[in-house]
């Protein structure tokens, strides 16, 4: 049951950040039409970029044992 739940959030924050991207795209296509400020852009931009960089580090820590704690010395 645990690995299906990790799986459906692994699932469900790709397809937030699929919308991030589309959203992201035509928010670009406004810009270069006048129709949206470079805030509105930026600010998408970066929002897509954290959701990028959340499941990057979480793909880097999806190994076997990465959800077990460890001590520092």
């Amino acid at each position: 049951m645990k690995s299906l739940r990790v799986k459906k959030k692994w699932v469900q924050d790709f397809k937030g950040l699929k919308t991030c991207i589309e959203d992201l795209e035509v928010i670009y296509e406004f810009f270069k039409e006048g129709e949206s400020t470079a805030e509105d852009l930026e600010n998408t931009y970066n929002k897509a970029k954290i959701l990028i960089e959340d499941i990057e580090f979480r793909n880097m820590l999806s190994e076997e044992g990465d959800n077990l704690s460890a001590v520092l010395q």
